[in-house]
């Protein structure tokens, strides 16, 4: 399994540092605590050009908490290939991203560096995700990049102080959009057209990220053309690979209201269990829900998880490609199914198990090396949903399915979800699947 967001596994190059720090004391005095701090979160360079190709930082040591004055600093990079740090400053080598370590006698501390390369504009309207990161089911028609499925979305980075983006839509369609590393965005509905994804940044290296808030029955985009100053080739993502598979819960729906009904305006599948996980673990993602539906039964006259997981997007009816190289898969079905035996088909209580074994079953088929983490109990618990789920992951016995139920929270729109539980559900999630990893 690849975890380079989880483990710090880069090789450390020769020390590069200003000459003067060459003859500085490196042997602890006895007694005392030293720490280092970088002032900056992380450093953006561009290998081809001059204005952005290098970058002066500052870190502070301290001793027993003070900060100590003249202090004699060692510097390394982690891939020398990629930056080296000349004269008190970081410059770009190659496009990558590694690490500028910071060494004070016991003392270490590390800070993120990203070298980016520009690309044309031609470039990035390919898609190619040499130039640009996609996230979730997508497909390209008519040279254009769909956007169907609920949390799926796109990552472009770029020079100058505004991106705008040309898109069409259908339905009323909310995006969440993140600027450079804002991990709290703005939810805003897209109107199809030019529409200013960003202005008024100032200039410099700049990272968008566009994701779909509403669901895949609840509208859709597809960009057809991006502008800004210069653009730059995307990093390349965390090779950890992650997949949920859900209901509306899953979907966001009724997350930013409190009570209520639901709407579109309230339903954002970027403040969901899903996506927060996700993020957490820098993960490569994607999700397949659509509210209402059943694993294998329908109580809404939709189509069953068995059959849109095999989809791109329901809208389409193009087969997917799944990716066999998926690290995490967490199922999160049942409340559907819970409502279809007791106000549908009591029978279907038996049947259940069976179907949630045949699901498991070709989980594993197409992800091989995936945990699969089955979740349920978000809106209440159903004893015969528990049952069957338990049921099933002891027929397929497999040490690396497992069952975690959650407490039921109704408090938002349409007595689902709200987005403060989701946020709990998502830390609770993450240090379950990080515990997985672990053994």
């Amino acid at each position: 399994m690849k975890l380079k967001h989880l483990l710090s596994a880069l090789a450390i190059g020769a020390i590069s540092m200003p000459t003067l720090l060459l003859f500085g004391c490196t042997e602890p005095e006895a007694g005392h605590e030293y720490s280092l701090k970088f002032s900056e979160r992380g450093i953006s360079l561009v290998a081809e050009e001059a204005a952005y190709a290098e970058r002066p930082f500052t870190v502070t040591a301290y001793c027993d908490g003070e900060a100590v004055e003249n202090a004699e600093i060692a510097f390394s990079v982690a891939d020398p290939a990629l930056a080296e740090v000349k004269e008190g400053k970081l410059s770009a080598r190659a496009a990558g991203q590694t690490e500028l370590i910071a060494t004070y006698k016991t003392a270490r501390a590390t800070l993120p560096v990203s070298v980016y390369q520009t690309a044309t504009r031609e470039e990035i309207l390919s898609f190619d995700e040499k130039y640009i990161n996609i996230y979730g089911r997508t497909y390209i028609k008519n040279d254009a990049l769909n956007f169907d499925n609920v949390a799926s979305g796109f990552e472009v980075a770029f020079l100058g102080d505004s991106l705008t983006m040309t898109a069409t839509t259908e339905q009323d369609v909310f995006v969440h959009i993140y600027l450079d590393g804002d991990a709290t965005g703005e939810f805003l509905r897209l109107n199809a057209g030019e529409f200013t994804v960003a202005e008024g940044l100032g200039e410099g290296i700049h990272v968008a990220k566009i994701m779909k808030g509403s669901e895949v029955d609840r509208g859709k985009f597809a960009v057809t053309s991006l502008s800004a100053e210069t653009f730059l080739a995307a990093q390349e993502k965390s090779d950890f690979k992650m997949e949920f598979i859900g209901d509306s819960i899953t979907a966001g729906y009724g997350t930013l209201q409190q009570g209520g009904n639901w709407s579109v305006e309230n339903s954002d599948g970027c403040t969901t269990y899903a996506y927060l996980t996700a993020q957490n673990f820098n993960a490569d993602f994607s999700v397949v829900a659509l509210s209402g539906i059943c694993l294998n039964t329908n109580m809404y006259d939709i189509l069953t998880m068995k059959q849109m997981h095999t989809l791109t997007s329901n809208r389409t009816g193009e087969l997917w490609e799944y990716d066999a190289e998926t690290d995490v898969v967490v199922l999160a079905l049942g409340t559907n199914d819970a409502s279809y035996i007791t106000s549908k088909d009591p029978s279907y209580r038996s049947q259940f198990p069976k179907d949630y074994t045949e699901f498991l079953t070709h989980l594993r088929e197409i992800y091989p090396h995936a945990y699969v983490v089955c979740i349920y109990g978000m809106m209440g618990a159903n004893g015969d949903i528990v049952s069957g789920i338990q049921k099933a992951l002891a027929a397929v016995n497999d040490d690396k399915m497992s069952y975690l139920e959650f407490r039921k929270n109704d408090a938002g729109a349409g007595g689902h979800p709200i987005a403060s539980a989701h946020k709990s559900y998502a830390k609770t999630l993450t240090q379950y699947i990080e515990k997985l990893l672990q053994t």
